[in-house]
């Protein structure tokens, strides 16, 4: 049972004979709504972002999860075209925000404590533009499509999109080349993006 404004509820009835059966009442208890914004620091707001809820410390489930490309039974968030979004089923607590994006760096949003009920609008992540490394593959077989490039930071501590703990070992896992990876085109040309500007890759 999903509501705007109440936490989803999961159910499940065994059904044993054909027939009209009674399931009863489910009660639903109420979520925090968030609604917001995602800008870069020149107030232009980023359209396709996803935002999602993270623990202080950070998940490591959730980043698992979006590594090996399972990202979509997350409950992530995208921005429209004027950079908003909304999160209708939030659990009360303290609220912090990632939002990620090709164009920039990953941007934290840390709000206060919300209860049931309550609605935490009109916040503004504000995200810093990151840069791209685009190029072509010469030699790139034509039509093939499971090709990846992967970048990784000659300085790591210039790297401020470096991953730590769960996220980092998923990485290194999956991607031992470098943590920032883009899949290669058809035609072999490639786009990185999510890199920090002023830092070398490799």
């Amino acid at each position: 049972v999903v509501a705007r404004g109440y936490l989803s509820a999961p159910m499940k009835h065994i059904f044993d004979e054909p027939g009209d059966h009674e399931l009863g009442d489910v009660f639903l208890e109420p979520a925090v709504i968030v609604e917001g914004w995602v800008r870069d620091a020149s107030g232009r707001p980023l359209a396709g972002a996803r935002v999602r809820r993270i623990e202080r410390e950070g998940d490591g489930m959730v980043e698992m999860l979006d590594q090996i490309g399972f990202s979509s039974i997350l409950e992530l968030a995208t921005t429209d075209d004027d950079g908003r979004f909304e999160m209708p089923h939030e659990k009360e607590g303290e609220i912090v925000l990632l939002a990620e994006h090709d164009d920039i760096l990953p941007a934290r949003y840390e709000g206060p404590t919300k209860r049931g009920g309550d609605v935490l609008q009109d916040i503004v992540v504000i995200a810093q533009r990151a840069g791209k490394i685009t190029g072509t593959i010469a030699g790139y077989p034509r039509g093939r499509v499971r090709g990846i490039v992967a970048a990784a930071a000659i300085d790591p501590s210039k790297d401020s999109t470096n991953k730590k703990g769960m996220s980092a070992l998923m990485s290194a896992r999956i991607s031992p080349a470098g943590e920032h990876t883009a899949k290669i085109d058809p035609n072999g040309s490639f786009t990185i993006g999510g890199l920090a500007p002023g830092a070398s890759y490799e």
